[in-house]
């Protein structure tokens, strides 16, 4: 058992992931610019972005009685 949480520790420190995130974010708001949904959604991403330290860019992808922006996926 020893010899096994050993090798464990031993490891620990080579383990690395990617810092998160490695490409901007991306917020999807289904309705047209202006509206309610689109300043959340840009009040939203302006905040997540100061505490990832990161790009956060909002899209509008209306029309389609909101499906085309919900269907849309990256």
């Amino acid at each position: 058992m020893a010899a096994a949480v050993s090798v464990f520790l031993c490891a620990v420190p080579y383990a690395s992931a990617q810092t998160f995130p490695s490409k901007p974010i991306t917020i999807i708001v289904p309705f047209s610019p202006g509206g309610q949904a689109d300043v959340l959604a840009r009040r939203t991403g302006q905040r997540v972005g100061e505490i990832l330290k990161t790009t956060v860019i909002v899209q509008n992808k209306s029309g389609g009685n909101a499906l085309i922006g919900t269907q849309l996926t990256h």
